[in-house]
């Protein structure tokens, strides 16, 4: 960790790569295009791309486009890639997109809960957890949650973690029979110059 490499571009200008993950030997990420201008939704899309080393990336498919594409979280299970899709403004603001392999044709249906962003996925103990901010959209209230992601694709309420006004984020990894989860949140806060903090929740796995 003390000599680096110099920085290198590792796919096409103005395209995030969300969470890259390794499968089967490879590393797949959901790549979107940022566009906000006025009307950028119609120039966003999110690709499929995958990699050998994680510098050279190439494309498999579109995952979708012309709709405010945004950050998206990628599963694989059972032979499927699953794409947890945030639309950035419209309808619907989630979805869930799938493709059995070789992942080229991709399968829309509309997510079981009304709000995906800051979002990620892990599997711990053979059970898939999904993290993401939630929002109740007629008392614009924002917060934290964790869900199961079910063998039937539905997604259930795991917890709700303390949090409020800009949060998000969450990431986690496995300690023994509970997970670390690091997340930001402003529901402890009112100072406009310290908007957020940074917490640390332990949460029990699923028995």
């Amino acid at each position: 960790g003390v000599q680096w490499s110099e920085p290198a571009p590792v796919f096409e200008p103005r395209y995030i790569l969300w969470k890259p993950i390794a499968h089967n030997g490879a590393f797949w990420s959901a790549a979107h295009k940022k566009d906000d201008s006025a009307g950028g939704g119609k120039s966003r899309d999110v690709q499929l791309i995958t990699s050998k080393d994680g510098l050279a990336w190439e494309r498999v498919s579109t995952i979708r486009s012309g709709n405010w594409e945004s950050e998206t979280t990628l599963h694989f299970r059972d032979g499927k890639a699953i794409a947890f899709l945030r639309q950035k403004y419209g309808s619907p603001p989630a979805q869930i997109l799938e493709a059995s392999a070789p992942y080229k044709e991709w399968t829309a249906r509309p997510a079981p809960i009304n709000h995906f962003s800051g979002h990620s996925c892990h599997t711990f103990q053979g059970v898939t957890y999904f993290f993401t901010r939630t929002m109740d959209y007629a008392k614009k209230q924002a917060g934290q949650a964790i869900y199961t992601y079910e063998n039937d694709g539905a997604l259930k309420l795991y917890c709700v973690l303390p949090a409020g006004g800009d949060c998000a984020y969450a990431e986690a990894v496995e300690e023994g029979d509970r997970m670390l989860v690091s997340y930001y949140s402003g529901h402890e806060t009112d100072d406009p110059a310290n908007k957020t903090n940074i917490y640390l929740a332990v949460v029990p796995l699923k028995k």
